[in-house]
């Protein structure tokens, strides 16, 4: 009898909480906006984490900008802070002022999180500057989160080098991010040559990823493009086949 084939756990559920962003980076796969649609909303998020949440290792809240709804993903973080490992990730907008930042971070630790993952590279420096983004770093280590930066961009790069030896000084972790050359990316930057791509990989394949119209798949966000058909569309979270679908990606 030949041997069953290995169940490939998912290592994390990522949910896009929505697909507005007030930042509008150029190599965004997600291709979110300020102008852009798309919202969750709590009930559907707790049922997709009561769902797929035993299955996996952590949860991801991810957008777009989850923290435009800094209220919504504090009642999120509250429900399920017990029995899951949550982090939310964010692009840091609100780091642009100190008013912001205490509305947006303070219902957080209030709720419980510890957690919080930051992006930082060329594009989103378009937008938000370095000195701006730090003073996010400095405000969430003051509140005692456990942060980690993905940084993208070839790591000899001015001010990718600057950023990171900022951000080592300070004692927080480094994830060197890929480009995907989805989405805006695909259409807006130029691709560079493979010895040129200086990073970890991509780690979206361990990903089970659920968006901001409920639509649940195989992949983090460079496959928002899989629809009905593609092996990495699994359905919708109110579809009744979807705990089938699930079960078979899963090997």
């Amino acid at each position: 009898m030949a041997p069953a084939p290995p169940t490939v756990a998912f290592t994390t559920l990522g949910i896009a909480y929505t697909r507005r962003c007030p930042l509008e980076c150029a190599h965004c796969f997600t291709e979110s906006g300020p102008q852009v649609e798309g919202h969750l909303g709590v009930a559907r998020t707790l049922a997709a984490i009561e769902r797929f949440g035993p299955h996996v290792e952590s949860i991801a809240l991810s957008g777009g900008e989850p923290l435009l709804y800094p209220e919504e993903i504090a009642e999120v973080v509250a429900a399920v802070r017990e029995r899951f490992h949550l982090y939310v990730v964010t692009g840091a907008y609100w780091a642009a002022t100190e008013r912001r930042t205490r509305e947006v971070l303070d219902p957080l630790r209030e709720a419980g999180l510890r957690h919080l993952e930051l992006s930082w590279d060329p594009w989103h420096a378009d937008f938000l500057d370095s000195e701006a983004f730090l003073r996010g770093i400095d405000a969430a280590l003051a509140r005692g989160f456990v942060l980690l930066v993905n940084l993208m961009g070839p790591r000899g790069a001015g001010p990718v080098r600057e950023m990171a030896g900022a951000l080592e000084a300070r004692g927080v972790r480094i994830y060197w991010a890929a480009l995907s050359f989805t989405g805006r990316a695909a259409g807006a930057l130029d691709r560079p040559p493979a010895s040129d791509r200086d990073v970890e990989g991509c780690k979206g394949v361990l990903t089970l990823s659920v968006d901001w119209d409920g639509v649940v798949r195989a992949c983090c966000g460079p496959s928002l493009s899989a629809g009905p058909g593609s092996a990495l569309y699994l359905g919708r979270l109110e579809d009744p086949d979807l705990e089938a679908a699930f079960e078979a990606a899963r090997r």
